[in-house]
């Protein structure tokens, strides 16, 4: 779950991922290429990426002991989805995640097994899962910086042409209320509105009230 850091509101991993996917749901146009396999299960994986925290988790980000993190990341790891692609760009998302931020080396061959199965499953090239991977990395970063609820900027690297590795610095600054601008501009549309849920963090799981977070993506 995301405590904000300027209100009294929980955003659990579930709506978080669910931004996250929309995000990718509208990725790609004329500068931007999409992933060169089924986008419906590109989509599937982002939006599903954090899938082992459960609907109303209470696992804080930035606040777990290392017991706890490493059961959490145990059941990220272990999860299956049923759609092999999706499961792939899922675990090349959590097999990222354990690189960068964790030592769990346990956790990592279990990440990369799954993730050789799921390619034999797919019969998608490993090459392709790590290109799609960084646009999986922008929809998540995006989106957990607006769930800690102030303002921040953050550039990512994304391969724009699926032809090369070549990547470009995509920026996107959140004003810490409603409104992200990003540049250059990677997704389909000219601008997208929409909104997730966060809860009261008085009571919560257990007595839930429900605050809408609306955003605003914007280029510039």
């Amino acid at each position: 779950m995301f405590r904000s850091k300027t209100r009294d509101i929980i955003v659990p991993q579930s709506e978080h991922a669910q931004l996250a996917g929309i995000i990718a749901l509208l990725w790609g146009n004329d500068k931007f290429d999409r992933p060169d396999f089924n986008f419906d299960s590109f989509v599937m994986g982002v939006a599903l990426h954090d899938f082992g925290h459960g609907y109303f988790d209470t696992h804080e980000i930035g606040a777990m002991e290392d017991d706890l993190s490493y059961k959490v990341d145990s059941s990220l790891v272990n999860v299956k989805l049923p759609n092999p692609i999706a499961d792939v760009v899922a675990h090349f998302h959590i097999l990222r995640l354990l690189k960068n931020y964790s030592h769990w080396s346990d956790l990592i061959d279990k990440c990369e097994e799954c993730i050789l199965n799921g390619i034999k499953l797919s019969s998608i090239s490993r090459e392709k899962y790590i290109w799609a991977d960084k646009i999986t990395e922008f929809c998540d970063f995006l989106s957990f910086e607006f769930c800690f609820d102030k303002p921040s900027v953050r550039i990512c690297e994304v391969s724009p042409k699926r032809a090369n590795n070549k990547t470009v610095s995509v920026r996107f600054k959140f004003d810490g209320d409603e409104t992200v601008n990003i540049d250059p501009w990677p997704l389909k549309v000219n601008s997208y509105q929409g909104y997730i849920l966060g809860y009261a963090s008085n009571g919560y799981p257990n007595n839930l009230e429900p605050i809408v977070r609306k955003y605003v993506l914007l280029p510039g």
